[in-house]
């Protein structure tokens, strides 16, 4: 997902480079090359700085006017996990399995928390909580400044899902089929819902919705509350993605296919969502 400031936007590609586009005219500004094998992790703009993970490891954080570089953390694997910004800190997994917290202003270390499997879930952060979900299929809360874990919850399937919280309760999807809500402070389940295929949206919160995609094909709303289904919409019929190795997250050695449709965003009460049909959908 692109990320927009000023008269700029700036977004990764699988060609290892980043882009900076001027808004109106569409005219390359600067472009950042890794060297790396791609740019799966959406870019994070955070005072002068663009920060955004690589398929070679590395957080890059990037002067947004002119797209040098001003540090980078190297990590054991690749990062497609998008970075959190929070209290000065930039938060991102790898598939190295681990969740790391790095200083914005110097790029420097500040912890990291291992996890039992790929960490490619974009973590969440909020009141001092940091949550992110792994393929050891257990979504985590830890204590942003120390790394602290406060607690885990076992979901039935590998977590690509990121979460949303708000209002206390934590919001996010499992390989499993299911959305669920939990409590943010205690990780106590308050509700599921059982979709028909893998959940690897990221839900979007609007009011008193809850809003997310299924590979079954179906883009959800449901009561932020009880669960209950408000509202589906069918965009995409049939089969809907390649199958994935739940352990590692990899199709046979191939890049991992991140399904059929994106992530919804919310905007004026209107739903956009865009799906593998080569449509972008806009739902009232």
């Amino acid at each position: 997902m692109p990320a927009v400031a000023g008269h700029l936007v700036y977004v990764g590609s699988k060609d290892g480079i980043v882009y900076a586009v001027d808004q109106e005219s569409g005219q390359e500004v600067w472009r950042f090359a890794s060297g790396g094998d791609g740019f799966f992790s959406s870019p994070a703009i955070v005072g002068d700085l663009v920060l955004i993970g690589s398929r070679d490891g590395n957080l890059y954080a990037l002067d947004m006017v002119t797209g040098q570089e001003e540090w980078r953390v190297k990590t054991n694997y690749k990062v497609n996990s998008s970075p959190t910004v929070f209290a000065g800190m930039a938060f991102f997994g790898s598939e190295d399995a681990h969740l790391y917290a790095v200083d914005i202003l110097t790029g420097q270390l500040l912890w990291t928390f291992k996890a039992g499997a790929a960490v490619r879930s974009s973590p969440a952060a909020s009141e001092g909580m940091v949550y992110f979900g792994s393929f050891d299929r257990y979504l985590y809360a830890l204590d942003s400044a120390t790394a602290e874990e406060r607690w885990r919850f076992f979901a039935g399937g590998p977590i690509v899902s990121s979460p949303a919280v708000a209002a206390g309760t934590g919001y996010f999807g499992s390989e499993d089929k299911n959305l669920y809500a939990l409590d943010s402070l205690t990780g106590s389940e308050k509700w599921r819902f059982k979709t028909q295929a893998s959940v690897r949206s990221s839900p979007s919160i609007a009011g008193e919705t809850v809003s997310f995609v299924s590979e079954d094909g179906n883009l959800y709303a449901l009561d932020i509350l009880t669960g209950e289904e408000i509202w589906r919409y069918e965009i995409v019929r049939g089969p809907v993605s390649r199958p994935i190795n739940i352990t590692s997250g990899r199709d046979g050695g191939n890049r991992w296919d991140p399904g059929i449709v994106s992530s919804p965003s919310i905007a004026g009460g209107v739903i956009y969502v865009g799906s593998r049909d080569h449509h972008f959908y806009a739902l009232d």
